[in-house]
C-alpha cells in the first residue's frame, strides 16, 4: 500500500479530503500477460480472492462514495468491496483503461506481435506516436478523459471533506499520478487490488 499526501490541483471542484484507488483484480488474460485495454473481461478465482482480501482491509474505513470504472473487472471488484458499506456504486466510461486498439488481446510474449518485442518493453502508454497507426486513444485524450473525471464528474456530487473509493486500472492509476504530480516509486506498478492512498491537503 502506498500513502502520499497531495494538493488538489482542480481549483474550481470542491475537495474531498481523500482519495482510495484500488487496481482491479486478476483476470485471466493479467495471468495470460495480455494487453487488454478497452477489453470487457472478468476476473478470475484469483482476482475474487483478491477483490475480497482487499474488501476485508477496507472493510471498517470510512468511503463515503465508490466510483468505479464501468469495465467488468473493475466493477466487479467495486462490488465485493461494497458488500461491507453498501453503497451506490457510480460507474463510468471516464475510469476506464486506456484504450489500446489493436494492441488489445495482443501477447507480450507472442512471435506475431503487431510490435516489435524491445518497443513493448518501454511503457507503450508513453509512446504517442503509435495512437494513429494502431487506433489507440491518444495520450492527450487519455488524460484529457480521466481529467474530466475530477472536473465534470466529481462536482455533481457533494465529495467536499469525503472519502472517495476509486475502483480503476493500471493505466489510469498512472494518469492520476501524473495529474496529481505525484512521483511514483521507480519501477513500481500497481499490483491487482493494490491500494493506493492519496490525503489531500
Amino acid at each position: 500500500m502506498l500513502n502520499f499526501e497531495v494538493s488538489w490541483p482542480f481549483q474550481k471542484v470542491e475537495k474531498p479530503k481523500q482519495l482510495l484507488i484500488v487496481r482491479h483484480g486478476q483476470t485471466d488474460l493479467n495471468n495470460a500477460d495480455v494487453i487488454q485495454g478497452w477489453w470487457d473481461t472478468h476476473l478470475n478465482a484469483k482476482g475474487v480472492s483478491q477483490a475480497e482480501e482487499i474488501a476485508k482491509k477496507l472493510a471498517k474505513v470510512k468511503i463515503d462514495f465508490i466510483f468505479s470504472s464501468d469495465l467488468k473487472r473493475a466493477y466487479q471488484t467495486s462490488q465485493i468491496i461494497n458488500s461491507y458499506h453498501q453503497l451506490e456504486i457510480i460507474t463510468t466510461k471516464l475510469l476506464r483503461e486506456r484504450d489500446l486498439g489493436k494492441l488489445s488481446g495482443q501477447h507480450f510474449h507472442s512471435s506475431n506481435l503487431l510490435l516489435p518485442r524491445p518497443l513493448l518493453e518501454k511503457d507503450f502508454h508513453q509512446v504517442e506516436s503509435w495512437s494513429q497507426d494502431f487506433q489507440m486513444e491518444s495520450q492527450k485524450q487519455f488524460m484529457e478523459r480521466v481529467e474530466t473525471f475530477f472536473t465534470n464528474l466529481l462536482p455533481r456530487f457533494d465529495i467536499k471533506d469525503k472519502a472517495l473509493l476509486l475502483v480503476t486500472h493500471g493505466g489510469t492509476i498512472g494518469a492520476i499520478f501524473r495529474l496529481f504530480q505525484v512521483t511514483k516509486p521507480e519501477n513500481w506498478r500497481p499490483g491487482n487490488t493494490e491500494l493506493i492512498t492519496f490525503k489531500i491537503v
